[in-house]
């Protein structure tokens, strides 16, 4: 576990070094958690099936930032690094000069991995 901080909308991150069994390395940050519901701290080694967190409400203004049909809707923001700008938050996965998503430049779409993830768990390809 690298870090836990403050993320935007009154929410928290985590973001964790992932080692695969294959020896891959990555990060994932995990945003939009609820700050009292973590149940990990920096240093933690997490194994597949760690529950982290839960998602988070956005807040703004002291109201729910997202609603649908007047629901309050909740989410996970999830961002992968490959690690090329280090496995480590020596280069922070933030960098404001990096438009327009304002991240680190090994920053990749999560998609594939999601869809490796599934499989590994339910034996299913999608």
């Amino acid at each position: 576990m690298l870090q836990i901080s403050g993320f935007y909308s009154e929410t928290d991150q985590i973001t964790i070094r992932h080692k695969t069994s294959s020896g891959r390395q990555f990060i994932i940050r995990y945003g939009e958690v609820d700050h009292d519901s973590i149940k990990v701290k920096v240093g933690d080694v997490v194994k597949q099936g760690t529950v982290l967190a839960k998602t988070g409400k956005l807040i703004k203004a002291g109201k729910p930032e997202v609603v649908k049909n007047g629901k309050v809707i909740y989410m996970l923001h999830l961002e992968y690094y490959s690690g090329k700008g280090g496995l480590d938050l020596k280069k922070p996965l933030t960098d404001r000069a990096n438009l327009p998503y304002q991240r680190r430049s090994d920053l990749i779409d999560p998609l594939e991995l999601l869809k490796e993830g599934y499989q590994s768990t339910f034996g299913v390809e999608l």
